[in-house]
């Protein structure tokens, strides 16, 4: 949405086109520094909504959501001007939120999933700011149960209209690989490979069920291919 144009607006955007103009893609951070009472907090606040103007995605923090504990912040007297300038804010939290690429992995030994048995797996986040995700896994259950949750997934539709008629029942090991980007469908990778053991495999196109089906099931899609 468009603000008014006032004076300070047009400042504003005339600060706001020079920021782009050295910076014309990926993440951009912009700080306000200044005195207390200065008007940081009015300036900031301005600013961030004349880059959100286009529709931009505009975070806006402040360095007072990082005040340490009471107690830290006042370990050297309340009224010491070493303690306002060196325990007052928590910086290196500060600089892991806003500034650094924090990420997350976490490794799985076992579990159950929607009725799977679940013996290895791993998801990866590299960046939470622009998260894709990665997930490894494998394990082992019923090939019914299987099936209904990946065809129930955002994955499903995606293996075409016969997989989500595809039904089963029997014994399947499993193992999946997803690279997904969930600001963008259209950027993901995945395999799933389901090995069979005398499994009954029901299809619209086929007549009757095929029975005692031993062997191995492999569907994806790589960006590559396409």
């Amino acid at each position: 949405m468009r603000l008014p144009t006032t004076p300070a607006t047009t400042v504003l955007r005339g600060l706001r086109d020079e920021v782009r103009q050295h910076n014309r893609a990926g993440r951009v951070i912009v700080a306000v520094d200044g005195r207390d009472g200065a008007g940081k907090t009015l300036f900031a606040d301005g600013l961030a909504a004349v880059f959100a103007e286009d529709g931009s995605a505009v975070f806006r923090a402040s360095i007072d959501d990082f005040h340490r504990p009471r107690a830290e912040r006042y370990a050297r007297g309340r009224t010491s001007p070493d303690g306002f300038y060196r325990d007052s804010y928590d910086y290196a939290t500060f600089r892991r939120v806003l500034i650094e690429n924090g990420g997350l992995r976490a490794e799985l030994g076992s579990g159950r999933v929607g009725g799977l048995s679940l013996r290895r797996g791993a998801v990866a986040i590299a960046d939470l700011k622009e998260p894709v995700i990665d997930i490894d896994a494998s394990g082992d259950g019923d090939l019914g149960e299987a099936l209904g949750m990946l065809q129930k997934s955002p994955l499903g539709p995606t293996f075409g209209r016969q997989f989500m008629q595809l039904a089963g029942s029997g014994d399947t090991a499993f193992a999946l690989q997803l690279h997904l980007t969930p600001h963008d469908p259209a950027d993901r990778n995945y395999e799933v490979r389901a090995r069979l053991d005398q499994a009954t495999v029901s299809l619209p196109l086929l007549r009757v069920p095929a029975q005692q089906v031993s062997g191995e099931l492999v569907g994806g899609v790589s960006r590559a291919a396409r």
